[in-house]
């Protein structure tokens, strides 16, 4: 293979999983010395152990062969993760919008001052309410009957809020977000951790889209049929993809490459919000 893909993701995955080469070759049923070899483009693995890879790993045989995994998060592992480096690439990804307007409107200073107060708590490892993003939804709703419209943005932030705060252990989470308050956990573990919360609430995410897939469409419509913001609209329909919050028969990896590929698309064509998602990308790296 050209540029030992197989092997780079291999390598790529196991790494990010946190596996020695003797953990995945007990897998696999092979020696560490075998899985060096796969790593290292020297041999490869046959169809029925590339496919045991690949479902191990969660990923299809066909992205193991042909996509480059390993470019896709080109993370430092070994950089410590900073909670203000985290909360702005957040932000910046899922922009807040705000216009003196807006603020006129008492129920959506009201919901932005929730937000803001609840992001504060995140910050200082403090836990936060769990009914808090449904009151600031609320204040949106509300505000979205005035017709503000930087509602509609906002609610499609809350959405995606909530799909990033699924957890299948709260307590863990709560440990290492206050670990990483103090500067204790790299971005190797972060992954890691990350990739083994969204297998365990895989379920979950998939009633998650059943119950905000017609909601969430229709708040980007909204966006897509003003010009102001039809930018933002476009924006969030490839955040759907790259974040997972659609119903395919593809895997999460080969959505997010349909999402990157839609960003890149609205680079090329203007589109401020894409372009600053990836100047994020390469701020955190």
């Amino acid at each position: 293979m050209d540029e030992n893909i197989i092997g780079k993701n291999i390598k790529h995955l196991r790494m990010m999983r946190g596996e020695t080469m003797d953990e995945l070759g007990s897998v696999l049923h092979v020696t560490k010395s075998t899985v060096e070899g796969y790593e290292s483009g020297r041999r490869l693995p046959d169809a029925k152990k590339l496919e045991v890879i690949a479902k191990y790993y969660g990923k299809t045989v066909d992205e193991m062969m042909h996509n480059k995994i390993y470019e896709i998060d080109g993370v430092d592992s070994t950089k410590i993760v900073e909670m203000k480096e985290l909360l702005n690439a957040f932000l910046r990804i899922f922009p807040l919008i705000e216009t003196e307007k807006a603020y006129e409107n008492e129920a959506f200073s009201k919901g932005m001052k929730q937000i803001m107060e609840m992001l504060n708590l995140i910050y200082n490892g403090e836990e936060v309410d769990g009914n808090i993003i449904s009151e600031i939804c609320e204040c949106f709703e509300d505000a979205i009957e005035a017709e503000v419209i930087e509602c509609v943005a906002n609610m499609i932030w809350c959405i995606f809020f909530l799909w990033t705060q699924q957890y299948a252990d709260i307590d863990r989470i709560r440990k290492i977000q206050h670990r990483i308050v103090n500067k204790q956990v790299d971005w190797k573990e972060l992954i890691y951790e990350n990739q083994k919360n969204n297998k365990a609430v895989s379920d979950q995410r998939k009633r998650f889209i059943v119950d905000f897939d017609g909601s969430l469409f229709g708040l980007i419509s909204i966006l897509k049929e003003t010009e102001q913001w039809s930018q933002l609209g476009d924006y969030y329909l490839a955040l759907r993809y790259v974040f997972g919050i659609v119903d395919t028969e593809y895997s999460e990896e080969m959505n997010q490459l349909i999402g990157l590929q839609m960003l890149l698309a609205f680079v090329q064509i203007g589109n401020k919000y894409a372009l600053d998602f990836f100047k994020s990308s390469s701020e955190i790296q």
